[in-house]
């Protein structure tokens, strides 16, 4: 297996004295996961965190197998969500992996998923009553985020000597116990509970000499007791490791960038490379005269806000179709451009449009990594979250009024909302003199771009399509599937929002997001039923709409928007699109997607066979796709996600 063919390579280069973890991400069957433990016999890993899809049913079996001790990640999270559902305490969830036929030695904890520092700090204090480790690890967090996780692993630390005298006790009295069986079963049943042993006495005894290692991808945050405020922790005599040298650094979310700067002037959390190896934060006090960095950080105004990057606002368009109320999120101004400044040279702002039954918060994860560097805005379309439309007449619902299923409304076809949408960034999300923004859609809202530009050009200074397609061509499949949207149109008014909804994220299309640590158990679903209207009907505050309404108003645009009825957006099209805007067109699909993939290389080769008969083309249109997603790309991978849309965006 290569994996463990390179963590041999690495053990061989770095020698016996340099701690070895590994994270499998839940991506191994248990006979792949079992292949692997057993090739790393002899490597002395600390732990292999997630070495199987199915934890709950197949993890005990790995272990028990090969001796390598676990820890988990995505189970943590999943456990805390239940939790929050159920009421009740995360490490109650958690408790039947504290049995030793886990192997289950450490516990990743991420604070802004278990609900702050008391409930991290909890859950640790459970884990460790039973004899299991806890790594504090990190993800969107600035550097007072970092700061205030490392702090919380260093107080963790401190309170956990007992804890670990308690465990080795413990494990000293099971040790003898297992012994006993060992004699009396020739010692093959007790290898693994052997293993699991020696692993947590590794780890409690590195809390004893302050050096447990915290810490996140590209985040090393050493809790040593010694460290607070400097001192010895930044002069430790241990030997230099052939990793000693590398460079204090924090690695940039789905960026592939280095951060070298940080949101506070001083740093609230310096990194250093330790001398033992790997990167540690000292824990010294914040000065008082802290101040914000105007170059690293992004103000924010502070206003009703569903989304720590943007801020809720309201715009009403009008169309010959009729008005649109949008509500979208949006970040503001940010660097280099000011209301002051020439409005020509402003950067083009990032437009994000979701997919049927989505929502503006649907992007928070992308929108928050975007929005240091431009302007973001991410836009509820019509009938979802709190957007409405009021047709220009009422004529199509008299017509219609016995199928309130079929496109009633004309202004909720594509082409009616792509034109609401190009008045909206020309009217109130793009300066004067700006030159459009950049579009990124997703699914449905792909297609709302991709014609937003191709009818009305000038508004996309350039366009990203994810998982996207150009509409439906041939009469024939045209009203096929057409008439299957009507189809599922009549169910979901029928039925409700809630069991289509269900039925909805079945569909084979989604099973990567259906099977998402994130998303599973419905989850996804659960979500889009979550949806408020625009306003109340007396017009004054906001209010839940009832599901019936919501139902009959998506039942609409899945109907109007079918990619049966929109007009279909050519090669020509398309090549028209790349050459016309600053940025260029580009297509990506998650690389699990194959039907939306061979869906965006047949455009990009359209597209391509027109540039090509341009001398001044340029280069093509590019196809991307983004590893380890299926068709909901930016709820399953936002993190490989981000730096795709940031190439788009720094083209412009």
């Amino acid at each position: 297996m290569e994996d463990a063919a390179r963590l041999r390579a690495i053990r061989s280069a770095v020698g016996p004295d340099v701690a070895l973890r590994a994270d499998a991400n839940r991506r191994w069957s248990l006979n792949d996961a079992l292949s692997f433990g057993l090739q790393c016999a002899g490597l002395d890993l600390e732990y292999v965190e997630e070495p199987v899809m199915d934890p709950a049913n197949t993890l005990a079996a790995f272990h028990c197998t090969t001796g390598v001790p676990v820890a988990l990640d995505e189970t943590v999270d999943e456990c805390a969500v239940r939790a929050k559902a159920t009421g009740t305490a995360v490490e109650r969830a958690l408790a039947e992996y504290f049995e030793p036929t886990f192997g289950v030695v450490a516990l990743v904890l991420k604070p802004s998923v278990l609900g702050g520092v008391e409930a991290t700090a909890a859950c640790a204090a459970a884990a460790r009553s039973r004899g299991v480790n806890v790594v504090v690890t990190t993800a969107f967090e600035s550097g007072v985020g970092v700061a205030t996780c490392a702090n919380l692993a260093a107080a963790m630390d401190a309170a956990a000597v007992d804890a670990a005298a308690a465990a080795r006790a413990e494990d000293d009295a099971r040790a003898r116990a297992e012994r006993v069986a060992s004699a009396a079963n020739d010692g093959d049943d007790a290898v693994p509970f052997r293993a699991s042993r020696e692993a947590r006495m590794r780890l409690m005894n590195s809390i004893d000499r302050g050096t447990f290692e915290f810490g996140s991808t590209g985040d090393g945050l050493d809790s040593g007791g010694d460290g607070v405020g400097g001192g010895s922790f930044w002069e430790d005599e241990r030997s230099r490791s052939p990793v000693a040298s590398l460079r204090a650094m924090r690695h940039g979310l789905g960026t592939g960038e280095w951060l070298d700067g940080d949101a506070v002037i001083p740093p609230a959390a310096p990194l250093a490379s330790l001398p033992g190896g790997g990167v540690g934060v000292d824990l010294g006090r914040l000065p008082r005269d802290l101040v914000v960095s105007n170059e690293t950080a992004a103000a924010a105004n502070v206003g009703s806000s569903s989304a720590g990057w943007g801020v809720e606002s309201r715009h009403e368009v009008r169309t010959r179709s009729g008005v649109y109320s949008f509500r979208v999120l949006d970040s503001g101004n940010t660097p280099p451009f000011t209301p002051d400044s020439d409005s020509a040279l402003a950067p083009p702002p990032v437009v994000f449009l979701h997919g049927f039954m989505g929502g503006a918060e649907d992007w928070n994860a992308i929108a928050s990594a975007v929005a240091p560097e431009r302007r973001c805005v991410a836009v509820d379309l019509p009938c979802h979250g709190r957007s409405r439309f009021v047709p220009s007449s009422k004529r199509a619902d008299a017509d219609d009024a016995d199928d309130e299923t079929t496109g009633s409304h004309e202004g909720l076809s594509v082409e009616a909302v792509a034109e609401a949408v190009a008045v909206l960034i020309a009217e109130r999300v793009c300066p004067a003199g700006a030159k459009g923004a950049v579009l990124v859609g997703y699914s449905m809202g792909a297609r709302v771009a991709l014609l937003a530009e191709a009818n009305h050009p000038g508004c996309a200074a350039a366009v990203a399509a994810v998982g996207g397609s150009g509409g439906i061509r041939g009469d024939v499949q045209r009203k096929m599937r057409a008439d299957r949207d009507d189809a599922m149109a009549a169910a979901l008014a029928k039925g409700g929002l809630a069991a289509f909804a269900g039925a909805w994220y079945r569909q084979g299309l989604f099973r990567a997001l259906a099977s998402h640590p994130r998303w599973r158990d419905g989850g996804v679903a659960r979500r889009r039923c979550k949806i408020k209207n625009f306003e109340s009907s007396d017009g004054d505050e906001e209010d839940e709409d009832d599901e019936d309404s919501v139902a009959r108003d998506l039942a609409r645009v899945l109907a109007a928007m079918s990619p049966g009825r929109q007009a279909v957006v050519t090669g020509d099209d398309l090549a028209r699109i790349h050459r016309g805007t600053v940025g260029g067109l580009t297509l990506l699909a998650g690389d699990r997607d194959a039907k939306f993939i061979a869906t965006a290389r047949a455009m990009a080769a359209d597209a391509n066979a027109f540039l090509e008969q341009d001398e001044d083309g340029g280069d093509g249109v590019e196809v991307v796709t983004v590893p380890g997603a299926g068709h909901a790309v930016h709820l399953e991978a936002p993190e490989g996600l981000v730096l795709p849309i940031l190439r788009v965006v720094r083209r412009t």
